[in-house]
């Protein structure tokens, strides 16, 4: 599939999460990771939401108004380069939608961690995450364990 049919793909699936909402929200980002699933942040500028799945199935869905779920953002600076990222607590697993770049690498994706492990940890292809974390309605970090590129990063 040509990457301009996923784009649309991705937008229709973000519209029809944000139509389903019950607050309507223009902050969105996502893109196709390398393992050719999709990985959408909707409604970041009221109630965050994570989706990741295919085109044709959304397998995880994630957001502050279901039990349990908790998002938090961070954004970073350090010589040479700077992290942002948007994570998604749910229990002893966090998604982390993870944008970084410094000297030497480059990283923008998905990252799923177990407790401290990374159990998974996809890039975007062809194109990057774009948000802007003032825009999002989540409150810092806590945890300084999340502030790393992955292995997988490009360097």
């Amino acid at each position: 599939m040509n990457q301009l049919k996923v784009l649309k793909k991705i937008a229709f699936m973000c519209l029809g999460l944000m139509a389903s909402s019950s607050a309507f929200s223009m902050e969105m980002t996502g893109c196709v990771l390398e393992n050719n699933k999709v990985l959408s942040l909707t409604n970041l500028d009221s109630v965050p939401t994570y989706s990741y799945g295919t085109t044709k199935k959304n397998e995880l869905t994630l957001s502050e108004d279901i039990p349990g779920v908790r998002v938090y953002k961070q954004a970073l600076t350090f010589g040479g380069g700077l992290i942002d990222y948007i994570r998604f607590q749910n229990g002893d697993y966090s998604y982390v939608a993870f944008n970084g770049r410094g000297k030497g690498w480059i990283f923008s994706g998905l990252i799923v961690y177990k407790g401290n492990k990374v159990i998974m940890s996809k890039s975007c292809k062809g194109s990057a995450l774009d948000f802007d974390l003032e825009l999002v309605n989540a409150v810092n970090d806590p945890s300084d364990k999340y502030e790393f590129a992955p292995d997988s990063a490009n360097y």
